[in-house]
């Protein structure tokens, strides 16, 4: 019945290769791959099966289930009874069964023999594992399932399988001439197949003996000669091979196919070893491989050639690229490594001195002269491949000292209008220019009660109104971009006293200084027109997204209110916020004076005639 089989397989085949239209020649140097399957899994590995000349005993064997008798077959998670104690509880066994071929089919001439000279052919049924035992039976549960588990079924001790890595794809050589390296033939295959294509498992009539390991490879091969094929597909060789308009054609004998050259049909990768034996499964398939054809260990690949190591790239920056001496610079490495690996940074400079730390670092400019100053930065990643970039700080004279201005005070140490008015105009200087430093000096006259002391005060008062009256009273922090967007700020200035247009634009100076997206002026008085104008000749801060309110998302950028307005619920007109934080600005020092403006108050000895 199986000979019938096999001949419609073929005949079939015959008849689906005649509709099919000829292609284009293939090349004799490799091929396309008609199937491969991936690396063998847990599976692949453990449900081959296996021909070993080393027999499994039959002391321990399945008896019965938890059904019995009205279930003779056992899956997964289903109870079963073993023949034969002494397991421990949570051992793992392993279950096999003895295989025969009930047709007693010959796939080629003498394959009963073959099988026998390596052993036995077993077949793997699955893991399980003991529960508990009773008396002379141990009970076990079935944790994998290759197939079915019957009474009669042998088990043996479980142990690992070592998975094969799958080997990168290499050319296949469908005219491969022989390698001289071991040969074999495939005896048998899994389930009794004759035809395996790609995934299928076979067993070969070589082993460990011949030095066969896991993870190897052979490649299938099949020749033309009528001792070597099964019979029905010799019978192809009697039929005429002439076509009726030749006349006389000359005949190739069969007799000679064995000068014809071999063909490679596919590849298959060693699972599972035994001394005579191994399992393998094919990995690929140009054409269904048969029970009998032969087989020959393959070259391992050549190594790939080395990755290519391409080293990181880097730009080098500084900010501000201008200073004055004795003044620092921020420089920043901007690097990157193509291929992924961790970067350290350093730094190098012509002239001053500089402290890094990860990819930024501080330039010194104290103690060095005009004229630029080189910085390398380097960045090195962990295969010690480096880059480096040059950047420059063009290093400027100080600058000349010159008094601003002069406030005279009448025996007293308080800043009156007058004086407030002259330290309007210095703090207007001084936001306008953001290199400007000042320094306050105080006096007292000959004859002033107070002396030194007095002279301190009024140092320390002037000082007191430049940074306090003419600076940041607080700040309103929000955030109006998605997440992971800046920090804005909104500048608060509080007037207690008479206010004017020179408020407005005072403060219009800190929030440009300062950068801030929207400045507040709140007094006690209501605002003039003139500061309306002014307030309003500031322009507008568009905000990403619009409130309710104000759907343009336009806010004004410099607002006025009065405390009477606060008190009576008009709120300011800022962008929606999830989160909005106030900061009270320090007493002492406007923020400014920690980049840009440095007050400070020192004590001169009294001079004659003017008091100060």
């Amino acid at each position: 019945m199986k000979n019938l089989a096999l001949v419609l397989v073929l005949l079939a085949a015959v008849a689906l290769m005649a509709q099919q239209p000829a292609g284009p020649a293939p090349q004799m140097a490799a091929t396309n791959l008609t199937e491969r399957v991936a690396a063998p899994t847990m599976s692949d590995v453990y449900c081959a099966g296996f021909i070993t000349n080393q027999l499994v005993p039959e002391t321990n064997f399945v008896a019965a289930g938890w059904a019995t008798p009205h279930q003779t077959k056992y899956a997964d998670r289903d109870y079963i009874y073993i023949q034969g104690g002494g397991f421990a509880d949570g051992t793992e066994l392993w279950v096999v069964r003895r295989l025969r071929d009930p047709n007693r089919y010959q796939a080629f001439p003498g394959q009963t023999l073959a099988i026998s000279a390596v052993g036995e052919p077993y077949a793997d049924l699955g893991r399980v594992k003991v529960v508990a035992t009773r008396g002379n039976i141990t009970i076990a549960q079935v944790e994998f399932a290759c197939d079915a588990i019957n009474p009669g079924d042998l088990v043996m001790s479980y142990s690992e399988r070592t998975i094969p890595e799958y080997r990168r794809a290499m050319p296949f050589d469908r005219f491969a001439l022989p390698n001289g390296k071991l040969q074999g033939r495939i005896i048998m295959g899994r389930d009794f197949d004759v035809i395996m294509g790609a995934g299928r498992k076979a067993y070969l009539n070589v082993g460990a003996d011949q030095g066969v390991k896991i993870g190897d490879y052979f490649r299938i091969v099949r020749d033309y000669q009528i001792s070597k094929m099964e019979p029905v597909d010799a019978l192809s060789y009697k039929a005429t091979t002439a076509e009726d308009t030749q006349k006389n054609p000359p005949v190739f004998l069969p007799a000679r196919a064995g000068e014809l050259p071999r063909r490679s049909l596919g590849e298959a990768i060693v699972l599972n070893v035994s001394p005579r034996s191994s399992t393998v499964m094919v990995t690929y398939s140009l054409e269904e491989a048969l029970v009998g054809d032969e087989v020959e260990m393959e070259e391992p690949p050549p190594p790939l050639p080395p990755p290519v190591q391409n080293p990181p790239t880097i730009v080098c920056s500084a900010d501000p690229a201008t200073v004055r001496v004795g003044e620092s610079s921020r420089i920043t490495s901007d690097a990157s490594s193509p291929d992924n690996r961790p970067l350290a940074y350093s730094f190098a400079v012509s002239a001053g001195s500089i402290a890094g730390e990860d990819n930024t670092a501080t330039l010194d400019t104290r103690g060095t002269g005009t004229g630029p100053i080189n910085v390398r930065c380097t960045v090195t990643d962990d295969r010690n491949l480096s880059a480096s970039a040059m950047t420059s700080v063009n290093v400027e004279a100080p600058a000349q000292e010159s008094r601003m201005s002069e406030c005279v005070f009448n025996r007293t140490a308080r800043v009156d209008n007058r004086c407030k008015a002259i330290l309007d105009d210095v703090a207007l200087q001084l936001q306008r220019d953001p290199e400007a430093k000042a320094v306050v000096v105080g006096q007292s006259g000959p004859g002033e009660a107070g002396g030194e002391r007095l002279a301190a005060q009024r140092a320390a008062n002037t000082r007191t109104y430049l940074t306090r009256d003419k600076g940041i009273d607080g700040r309103l922090y929000f955030h109006d971009e998605a997440e992971g967007g800046e920090t804005k700020q909104i500048i608060l200035s509080v007037k207690s006293g008479h206010v004017s247009v020179r408020d407005v634009r005072d403060l219009r100076g800190v929030i440009e200084r300062e950068k801030a997206e929207i400045g507040v002026l709140i007094t006690l008085e209501e605002a003039t027109r003139p500061m309306g104008v002014e307030a309003a000749s500031a322009g507008f801060y568009k905000a990403p997204v619009g409130s309710q309110s104000t759907p343009s998302g336009n806010y004004p950028r410099l607002q006025i209110r009065t405390i009477e307005e606060l008190l009576n619920g008009k709120g300011l007109e800022i962008p929606p916020s999830a989160n909005v934080t106030f900061r009270r600005a320090p007493r002492a020092e406007m923020p400014v004076a920690e980049k840009q403006l440095t007050l400070t108050g020192e004590v001169e000895a009294p001079r004659r005639r003017r008091k100060r």
